[in-house]
């Protein structure tokens, strides 16, 4: 079987500042940084085939302790993006709970039917990234793969291998930051093993995001 290791970059500027970051483009924070080697270090003796993230800053600089102690490439991958939020870009919570009361409730509790408005709805995150994960394990039958992304992404693609529906999704809490989420594929199916493990973390570990 192949395996996978999903990692939630560490934590960002917008997780610092409660902001719906997005694909804006901000970076980890000096926590985020610690974060990435400690999680980096955690897994030094698990040497991936190829290393993944998405192309946005904060997962981008989440996997260089990664690629720096395995001398392996990033290969950047715009389909890992965070969810495309529209109007809700780089807004802090407090004001897309006064703006857009009613679909903000959505995503803190329904999330499974949840659409930004003038986003991408997490419908559409979960069928792209779960396509595009597919794709990658395809490429490396028993093999290893390093995936570095963002909350909403491994929280859909997960749904999607646990079988949960939209009306369910909201049971799944999202990973925390610099987490580790391992699935296996057999050419077939994804079957997970662990989900948001960040025991490693010890004292550097952020609190898991809600729904929101």
């Amino acid at each position: 079987m192949t395996e996978l290791i999903l990692i939630r970059h560490g934590q960002s500027y917008g997780n610092l500042e409660c902001r719906f970051l997005g694909h804006t483009n901000k970076d980890i924070t000096p926590l985020g940084v610690s974060q990435a080697e400690c999680t980096a270090a955690a897994l030094v003796n698990w040497v991936p085939d190829a290393i993944y993230a998405s192309n946005l800053l904060r997962a981008m600089h989440t996997a260089e302790p990664f690629a720096i102690q395995w001398h392996l490439p990033i290969r950047p991958c715009v389909q890992l993006r965070e969810i495309f939020a529209g109007e809700w870009e780089d807004m802090p919570f407090a004001e897309l709970q006064a703006k857009f009361g009613d679909s903000y409730h959505t995503f803190c509790t329904n999330i499974g039917h949840a659409h930004p408005e003038g986003g991408e709805s997490v419908a559409h995150v979960r069928e792209r990234v779960t396509g595009t994960i597919r794709a990658i394990a395809d490429q490396y039958p028993n093999g290893r793969i390093l995936i570095v992304s963002h909350a909403t992404v491994i929280h859909s693609f997960i749904c999607e291998v646990m079988g949960l529906t939209a009306d369910t999704a909201n049971h799944l809490a999202l990973p925390v930051n610099a987490s580790m989420t391992t699935v296996r594929y057999d050419g077939n199916k994804f079957i997970l093993c662990s989900y948001s493990s960040a025991e490693h973390l010890g004292d550097l570990k952020t609190a898991r995001p809600p729904l929101c």
